[in-house]
């Protein structure tokens, strides 16, 4: 029999929904595989990992669908469980590298680059040496990205040298730190000078596509496509956060064929996607394969379907709780099941 274990944050939650702190329904999903002949197991983390000694001779083999966090020390916990269920051979329904892609935008252009998808040109800078030498040969302006961060919070327009070179030294992290003792505090730093970093972190300096009105949020599951047509901020560069959307225009086929590439490309049961176009070329800004919200999903006017070649728009209404049951079931038949 197949093994499916749902493992749920504290609160016996796993986070998708309108609000970051709104579970999909586990009790569905459960009922849904039970219906399939799976056996079902629903654990908190913490639960699971105080158990794992009597559950590691069932780990392997087993599927896992798993929620995560927004904040940083919860979301390293999880990390640690996750990392330990994939080395026992447990599968991790999205894969692991998808789940530290969460948030993680140094992460997502090094995937990018590997699956050969189409995305603005970026530079990656882990420290203030490195940094500070790349940016001299930066075509400005230039998009600042901080790693981590959800919205458009940690995202901004540099114009020139100067203003890169702020960037870098406001957030990446001082490796000596500051000390009450200035003379001590200088003697450290001439001691790790040319020989260590002396600030680390992780930026990306993004291609800035100029002359843009709007993104698109699409989120697909399985082969239903959802959209949202972000509009730029008022004097801005970002749609993201700007809360101007149009749920009436669907994108063109094109760009729902690339973000379909997409999805194959990172070989996911389902994705949120921020694509933008520019003339006849579409590029993959960031993506989320956990803990995602579904605003797009719930509040589209309709949905198109994929079907071989052929895209089909539907009205029909789709229940989000269910959505989640039918694709990953889909995707582990179609993927691990003869």
């Amino acid at each position: 029999m197949q093994r499916l274990f749902i493992l749920t944050n504290s609160t016996g939650s796993v986070p998708q929904k309108l609000h970051e702190t709104e579970s999909f329904s586990t009790e569905l999903v459960k009922e849904y595989f039970i219906d399939k002949s799976f056996e079902v197991q629903v654990y908190t983390f913490d639960k699971f990992i105080s158990e794992f000694s009597d559950r590691k001779n069932i780990i392997k083999g087993s599927f896992f669908i798993y929620a995560s966090s927004q904040y940083p020390e919860y979301y390293s916990s999880i990390e640690d469980i996750l990392l330990l269920i994939k080395t026992s051979g447990g599968i991790l329904i999205p894969d692991f590298i998808h789940f530290r892609a969460h948030e993680n935008k140094y992460l997502q252009e090094l995937i990018k680059t590997d699956l050969d998808i189409s995305a603005p040109g970026s530079i990656l800078v882990s420290t203030i040496e490195e940094g500070m030498r790349k940016i001299k040969d930066i075509r400005y302006p230039v998009v600042g990205k901080l790693s981590s961060g959800y919205g458009s919070s940690s995202v901004s327009l540099l114009k020139n040298v100067n203003e890169a070179s702020e960037y870098l030294n406001k957030n990446l992290t001082d490796i000596v730190k500051k000390r009450k003792n200035i003379f001590k505090y200088r003697k450290k730093i001439e001691e790790y000078r040319d020989k260590y970093p002396l600030k680390a972190g992780k930026i990306v300096f993004q291609e800035f596509i100029e002359g843009l009105e709007n993104d698109w949020k699409i989120v697909i599951f399985g082969n239903k496509l959802f959209y949202l047509k972000r509009f730029i901020r008022p004097n801005d560069f970002r749609a993201s956060g700007s809360g101007n959307f149009d749920n009436s225009q669907p994108p063109n086929s094109e760009l729902m064929r690339f973000a379909f590439s997409v999805k194959d490309k990172l070989n996911t049961p389902w994705v949120s996607l921020d694509i933008i176009q520019k003339e006849d070329r579409f590029y993959l800004i960031e993506y989320q394969c956990v803990h995602f919200g579904m605003y797009t999903v719930m509040k589209s006017r309709s949905h198109f379907v994929l079907n071989g070649d052929t895209l089909t728009e539907s009205i029909s209404p789709v229940d989000a709780d269910t959505l989640f049951a039918e694709e990953l079931y889909n995707y582990i038949n179609g993927n691990y099941i003869d």
